[in-house]
């Protein structure tokens, strides 16, 4: 008995075409291959560069003139009787009206209100490097978010009076997203 191929002549292919479609398809592979890892590795850069950008925000925040404002206004907000007033909710308006006050008896009132509006325009700036994609929110919160809270929770009354006052407009709005102030004071 004869068996005859279901191929005619013409449709079979010899070997050296199916060593060429082989080979095309492997290579076809390594592209696909290649660009799958050109895409991971873009992603890791950039994953990495955000890393570093807001580790390079949280040493600028932990040096220099910002350290300095956070002394100063730590200072200033540590005669306030907040301790006495724990477990207590304070009304904004009240927070602003007794920082204002505390303040005004400071002889170096200018200087405190130059160190709020830095401190809190850092906080700015830093949830603008999270909006754009040029910070990573993960970093940034795990490292800074707390004491963000605490300073919008504590000055963000007051720099808004600032802001009136000055006319800076838009200062503390960032602060006030990172802080998540609306909600958490």
């Amino acid at each position: 008995m004869i068996i005859k191929s279901t191929h005619s002549e013409g449709n079979r292919l010899t070997s050296l075409e199916r060593w060429d479609a082989l080979v095309e398809i492997l290579a076809n592979l390594t592209i696909i291959g290649a660009l799958a890892l050109a895409v991971w590795t873009y992603q890791s850069d950039q994953l990495q560069n955000r890393q570093v950008a807001s580790y390079d925000m949280l040493a600028r925040f932990n040096s220099g003139e910002l350290l300095s404002a956070q002394s100063n206004i730590r200072r200033t907000i540590n005669r306030l009787p907040l301790s006495q007033l724990r477990g207590v909710v304070i009304p904004r308006k009240t927070m602003e009206t007794m920082l204002t006050q505390l303040v005004s008896q400071e002889s170096q009132k200018e200087d405190f209100n130059q160190d709020a509006i830095l401190l809190t325009g850092f906080y700015d700036q830093v949830q603008v490097c999270i909006q754009i994609g040029a910070c990573d929110e993960g970093v940034i919160r795990a490292h800074l978010g707390e004491t963000a809270r605490r300073h919008a929770c504590i000055l963000m009354p007051y720099v808004r009076r600032l802001r009136s006052d000055f006319l800076i407009d838009g200062l503390g709005d960032g602060h006030a997203v990172l802080a998540e102030y609306e909600e958490r004071c």
